[in-house]
Formats: C-alpha cells, structure tokens, sequence
C-alpha cells in the first residue's frame, strides 16, 4: 500500500489513480482529520460483493458447501489430458 499526505496527493492526483488502475495497489491518504484509501473501482466491486455475501447467511453457508465438495474432485494434475 502507498501512503501520501493530502497535500502530495492534490499534486500527484493523475498518478495516484495511474497506480490504483495499473497496479491494482491501494493508496493510502493521510490527513489530520483521518485517512482515506484510494481504491479501483474492480477492487471496490470485490469489496461489495464479499460483503453482501457474509451479509446474506444463507449464501455464505451455501458456498462453504460447495467449497467443501470441491475436496471430493481428482486434482487436474492427475488426469492425462
């Protein structure tokens, strides 16, 4: 993560955002008040949507199921293609 006072981030704005696109990296903006972080919008979707899932318990449980049953499949590694 990339750590900026306020002040160097009004300067370097352009390439704060070129570096949360490009790199997919968060910035970190301090001020006095409290800090702020500066993210995608793909990473902010993932957020959301992680969020809305272990809001709504019975999709998380539904998924761990499923993720569990994933144990049961032969590992692509051992299948002759």
């Amino acid at each position: 993560m990339y750590s900026v006072s306020t002040e160097k981030a009004k300067q370097n704005l352009q390439n704060l955002i070129d570096i949360t696109l490009d790199n997919e990296d968060l910035v970190n903006i301090v001020s006095d008040k409290g800090n702020v972080i500066l993210l995608n919008e793909t990473n902010y979707n993932n957020l959301v949507l992680t969020l809305e899932v272990y809001k709504n318990s019975n999709f998380k449980n539904s998924l761990l199921e499923n993720i569990n049953h994933l144990e049961e499949f032969v590992d692509e590694s051992e299948v002759d293609w």
